[in-house]
């Protein structure tokens, strides 16, 4: 007589499934330039982004005339374009970081990744796209003078710090 033993497995994956589902619901990703970065660049990354407008003082009339740049008497304020580079980053890019998004989303619906390993990737892949799109931004250009003194046409990048600052974070709520 022949005696078989059966052994039956049941892998009851609910739990796993709740806890990430808490997880993906419960926690967003923010991308951007935050304050541990520093107030100068922080402020460097505000004027670039929505523009700004200063005030012409004496000090600085006399400033840029020694460098060659002679402002009008009637100039009272220097414009400083938007040269938006996060939102519209975002914007010109989402299309491609939505399609990543949910191809890691299929992993961790799999059970191929974690849901930390998720935020982190997604998070990651769209700072390298705004990073990307910084690096590309061309207009508006700069003025002839800041060309000229930092030896570069790129409206966005002089050291690299200010691309260099984007990062993202995985916040609960």
């Amino acid at each position: 007589m022949v005696t078989m033993s059966i052994k039956i497995q049941d892998k009851n994956n609910i739990p796993k499934y709740k806890e990430m589902l808490e997880e993906l619901i419960n926690q967003k990703i923010e991308v951007g330039i935050f304050s541990d970065a520093g107030s100068e660049i922080l402020m460097i990354a505000n004027v670039n982004e929505y523009g700004c407008d200063i005030k012409v003082t004496p000090k600085m009339r006399a400033y840029l005339h020694s460098q060659g740049l002679h402002l009008k008497r009637t100039t009272k304020d220097i414009k400083i374009p938007e040269r938006s580079f996060i939102r519209s980053g975002f914007e010109d890019r989402k299309k491609e970081i939505y399609k990543t998004a949910k191809k890691l989303l299929i992993r961790v619906l799999s059970l191929d990744i974690r849901t930390n390993q998720f935020f982190d990737l997604v998070g990651q892949y769209s700072v390298d796209q705004i990073q990307e799109y910084l690096t590309d931004l061309k207009e508006p250009s700069n003025h002839p003078m800041t060309i000229s003194n930092k030896g570069s046409s790129n409206p966005l990048i002089n050291t690299g710090k200010l691309r260099d600052s984007i990062t993202y974070r995985v916040v609960r709520g």
